[in-house]
């Protein structure tokens, strides 16, 4: 039980301090067939003002919309099992679950709470949260996890 709360913490970290935390991308599927990805500004006058990466911002009448997902729902899984299928992470982990500055913020009820409900904002304000994020193997699960995949 400790290790996955303490996998969560490290997910929680990556997820947090990344830029995956930064935008609520949206995957607009459009009447005509079409797609588009990306931050959804405003919505005034029937009218959808979307912020993309490839074209900048854009207005699309409201009509011209067939569905708004969520743009990032696959983000945790990629997460996820960038941190589980590194040996090297893995490995980490083990380490930090034998650190006592580790195991104490890991007795502490409130923050295995805000992991379990995911919730980010009461991590990056918590105190233990912080100095775990700041421990250097935990620095480097994440540098592992949010590298860019090396494309020969």
């Amino acid at each position: 039980m400790k290790k996955r709360i303490l996998i969560g913490l490290v997910f929680w970290g990556v997820f947090s301090m990344s830029s995956l935390a930064l935008a609520d991308k949206k995957v607009i599927k459009l009447k005509d067939g079409g797609t588009i990805q990306g931050e959804i500004l405003s919505e005034e006058g029937g009218q959808y003002k979307i912020k993309t990466e490839s074209l900048g911002v854009i207005v699309v009448p409201a009509g011209n919309i067939a569905t708004i997902e969520d743009g990032d729902s696959n983000k945790w899984d990629v997460i996820e099992k960038k941190i589980v299928e590194s040996p090297e992470n893995m490995q980490s982990i083990k380490a930090l679950s034998t650190n006592q500055e580790v195991l104490d913020m890991l007795a502490d009820q409130k923050l295995k709470d805000a992991v379990i409900r995911q919730d980010v904002d009461y991590l990056r304000n918590n105190e233990k949260f912080i100095r775990f994020m700041n421990n250097a193997a935990v620095k480097k699960i994440i540098e592992n996890t949010t590298a860019p995949e090396n494309k020969n």
